[in-house]
């Protein structure tokens, strides 16, 4: 991706944004444009698909009524979504997530013509040779500030993720994972995720 900022370069807003061919892959950061790489390779969308599948197939089972009741501290609805998915963080600011998961009342702020408005709970970026200054810094400052609750930063070159819970307003590193561990979830009680699978035949 590259950056767009300083005086030389314009700002626009969320209602411009939306105007916009939507063929052209872009995301708009407090303002400014950041273009998106066209085409992400085989080893990232078959993690984002692993990953989605994981998280889809544990929400579907908790999200019955029957089973909310039993886990506790388990929010009542969750529902995972992946790219290409425009996300409205504030009036100057929209992007597109690899994947972000959404509980309670967020899940009422999904709207058919633009995407989710909100704050979502949780987002998962995978890096590419294109988005790791962007995942890494710009993505990680504008998440924490926004309140973000979790991040995961998955390394499909290194075979890690590197997981942040948001701790009174900024992220702690609660651990780097590697392909044969297993990660728990933070905010979804009993959804772990097994990095052994997400990682294989990548």
């Amino acid at each position: 991706m590259s950056l767009r900022f300083g005086r030389e370069y314009p700002r626009y807003t969320v209602e411009e944004y939306f105007t916009w061919n939507e063929n052209t892959k872009r995301e708009l950061i407090e303002g400014y444009v950041y273009m998106m790489s066209p085409s992400p390779s085989r080893a990232h969308q078959r993690i984002l698909g692993k990953m989605y599948t994981v998280f889809e197939n544990y929400l579907a089972d908790i999200n019955h009524p029957a089973k909310t009741a039993v886990l506790s501290g388990t929010p009542e609805k969750c529902e995972p979504y992946i790219a290409p998915f425009d996300v409205e963080l504030s009036e100057d600011t929209v992007v597109q997530p690899d994947m972000f998961v959404i509980c309670d009342d967020n899940v009422n702020n999904i709207t058919d013509k633009q995407g989710f408005v909100g704050i979502p709970d949780m987002v998962i970026e995978i890096l590419s040779p294109y988005n790791r200054k962007h995942d890494l810094h710009i993505k990680y400052k504008l998440y924490e500030e926004c309140g973000v609750k979790e991040y995961w930063i998955v390394d499909p070159i290194k075979r890690n993720v590197s997981v942040f819970i948001l701790v009174d307003g900024k992220y702690e590193n609660s651990g780097v994972y590697s392909d044969s561990d297993t990660v728990e979830v933070n905010i979804i009680n009993g959804l772990i995720v097994d990095m052994s699978y997400v990682f294989r035949d990548i």
